[in-house]
């Protein structure tokens, strides 16, 4: 009875979570919402493990990564829309990572760690990956996928873009 709840209650957060997404990107139009932050909202540290071989990264810790601007994109292997803004992000990476500009892409891919390995080597990902789980989800409100945060060198939270990113949206974050 216990599992039977529980896998229900997962079952209904996964089918909440592609509904949401869904619904944001069935309509082009809709398909891309940045918004600044309209309060200090406060940026929760992160401390977890590098799963790309690509990176030079072991273990990444938020914190430490303060001087630099950092995107964390909240991703999934499964998701189209995740799937389409992959290209634009490591293009934009592979040719601003020596301005002090750092992506973690957090996979929200639950319970699928062969598929993100292929998956790094299919879009050619060099930069972090982390598996997410619910606890960062809920640290960073994540409503649908995808969803990237833009922090500031100096640790404050300059953007939130909810759909896939373009590369209008990347060089201004490494304006602010």
């Amino acid at each position: 009875m216990k599992k039977t709840l529980f896998f229900g209650f997962i079952g209904a957060i996964f089918f909440t979570m592609a509904f949401l997404s869904f619904g944001y990107y069935s309509n082009s139009n809709a398909a891309t919402k940045v918004t600044k932050p309209q309060y200090n909202l406060q940026v929760v540290n992160l401390t977890a493990k590098n799963i790309n071989p690509n990176s030079s990264y072991k273990t990444l810790k938020l914190s430490d990564l303060k001087g630099k601007t950092v995107m964390l994109n909240f991703f999934a292997t499964w998701c189209p829309p995740c799937r389409a803004e992959i290209p634009t992000i490591v293009k934009f990476f592979n040719s601003h990572y020596k301005d002090n500009f750092v992506v973690i892409g957090i996979n929200m891919s639950q319970g699928e760690g062969q598929n993100i390995q292929s998956f790094i080597k299919e879009f050619g990902i060099k930069y972090p990956i982390v598996e997410g789980n619910m606890q960062i989800a809920s640290n960073y409100s994540i409503m649908g996928l995808p969803t990237s945060f833009v922090i500031s060198p100096n640790g404050r939270l300059i953007a939130i873009h909810i759909g896939g990113v373009n590369e209008t949206f990347l060089s201004n974050s490494l304006k602010k």
